[in-house]
């Protein structure tokens, strides 16, 4: 697994701070520069404090990082010197910028105090002017702002407490994977949303097609409905208007026939009376009809209302008159 190296916005007292420090040219900041030199003389390469215990180390990483590795090169002056650096420390996380401007040593408020290895200890640098690498390994699964090392004590030293190079890691493996993972989300809400789309508009399609075939279909049922009622109702009628008829054509048969008979009779079966009576019966004959009629035109009314409230907003073809 790779890490990569999280450096504060500028290597300066406003993002790199400590307890103490021995005079300018041993500023904490100088620890955290990749540009300084990790071999030769301390001058500007080089974080001292000004006590051999109980320091604190803040460094502002800008924005929240999740650390889980410190690489370091712990104190020595060209290859000697080297009982002056840390040993015993602790590692804290925090996101309170309060936290981070609190320097003194036995204030913790805002900081959790994260896990690590190699009990606790920087390691004593070698005995040689070179590079000497070292790395403790962080439990962290939490991105903190803010990071601290409260440095205990030194090798053994009574003049100072020291080191050269403090950078804290993020493994690329964590990015890189969260990187790829993204990817396949973002693809895959990508693809659902796709079809998704184009499921809805399948179904759109489908139910403009139905409304537009049951739209039809009740055009049809409303037309049939009324021809097929305004037809049976006419039928009633006529079969009562043909009957009222036939019944006056037979009285007018029997009267003309004994006109032309020349029943002498005629004046005792067929009077003014009659004539009004047939006339009367006739008349309530077309009245039956009519009623049929107007009975026949309130249901189609009654049944065009229900054709209506199927369709919805759906309005017949054919007006009905009252």
């Amino acid at each position: 697994m790779g890490y990569t190296s999280q450096y504060p916005p500028a290597h300066s007292d406003t993002y790199v701070k400590s307890t103490t420090k021995r005079d300018e040219s041993y500023w904490a900041y100088y620890a955290t520069n990749p540009a300084a030199s990790v071999i030769g003389n301390c001058f500007e390469n080089t974080w001292i404090a000004d006590g051999i215990t109980n320091q604190r180390f803040h460094i502002d990483l800008g924005s929240p990082k999740t650390v889980q590795r410190i690489y370091y090169e712990n104190h020595h002056y060209e290859g000697t010197g080297t009982d002056r650096g840390v040993q015993n420390f602790t590692f804290w996380g925090s996101n309170t910028e309060a936290s981070f401007l609190e320097l003194a040593y036995g204030v913790d408020t805002g900081w959790t105090e994260l896990t690590v290895n190699n009990n606790n200890k920087f390691d004593e640098h070698i005995g040689a002017d070179q590079a000497d690498p070292k790395y403790i390994n962080v439990t962290n699964l939490t991105a903190y702002r803010y990071y601290a090392l409260k440095f205990a004590d030194n090798h053994g030293s009574d003049v100072y407490m020291a080191v050269r190079r403090i950078e804290l890691q993020t493994p690329d493996l964590i990015v890189k994977q969260l990187a790829e993972a993204f990817s396949v989300v973002d693809s895959k809400v990508t693809k659902i949303v796709k079809e998704l789309s184009e499921a809805w508009s399948v179904a759109d399609s489908l139910v403009k097609n139905v409304t537009k075939q049951l739209a039809e279909a009740f055009s049809v049922a409303d037309s049939w409905a009324v021809r097929l009622n305004l037809s049976e109702a006419f039928s009633v009628a006529d079969i009562f208007i043909e009957s009222g008829i036939k019944n006056l054509a037979d009285t007018l048969n029997i009267v003309d026939s004994k006109i032309t008979n020349g029943d002498k009779s005629l004046n005792e079966s067929f009077t003014i009376t009659d004539s009004w009576t047939m006339l009367r019966r006739f008349t309530e004959t077309l009245k039956v009809a009519d009623s049929v009629i107007k009975k026949h035109i309130i249901i189609m009314k009654i049944r065009k209302i229900i054709i209506r409230v199927r369709g919805g907003s759906y309005e017949s073809d054919i007006e009905l008159e009252d």
